[in-house]
């Protein structure tokens, strides 16, 4: 990545051994960090000085990932939709739901990823009368297994 933005990596040890995860099909145990100054674009065209710094996984070519604890620092709203990252100036930002917006509560794991808290749904469509449109499908895409065998109509069973 340095060689592409032709800026000079600042490599350092780090002070212990860092084992890296999900970032390929298995951990990698590393022991350096590098640095290197890089220009953002805004949405509007504006380039603006920053720098990245990161593991060194070896014999990788890993785009530059933002973690989850940058991102919290830096106070960050991702729209999904639209691939938009916002770094709020000092005076943080305001939103403005539109009618019907919902706002959910995420609690953060110890490896550092974003839970939405669920609860049992039993009572729900009685006392909230839930209508289908209310409803809200979050759909992941699921793998077939390497090992498992089709089912009828040539659809994987589960694995």
């Amino acid at each position: 990545m340095a060689t592409q933005l032709q800026t000079d990596p600042q490599i350092r040890q780090l002070m212990r051994g860092l084992c890296v995860e999900g970032v390929g099909r298995m951990s990698q145990d590393t022991s350096k960090a590098t640095r290197i100054s890089i220009g953002m674009k805004t949405s509007e065209g504006e380039i603006l000085g920053a720098s990245y710094t990161s593991p060194v996984i070896a014999d990788s070519d890993l785009p530059p990932l933002l973690g989850n604890k940058a991102l919290r620092r830096s106070r960050a709203l991702l729209d999904c939709a639209t691939g938009k990252l916002v770094l709020p100036g000092p005076g943080g930002v305001t939103l403005t739901p539109s009618p019907g917006t919902k706002v959910f509560d995420l609690q953060l794991s110890d490896s550092g990823h974003f839970i939405l808290p669920l609860h049992q749904k039993k009572n729900v469509d009685k006392e909230v009368g839930l209508a289908k449109e209310q409803c809200y499908d979050f759909q992941t895409a699921c793998r077939q297994c390497a090992n498992s065998s089709t089912g009828g109509g040539g659809k994987p069973k589960s694995c």
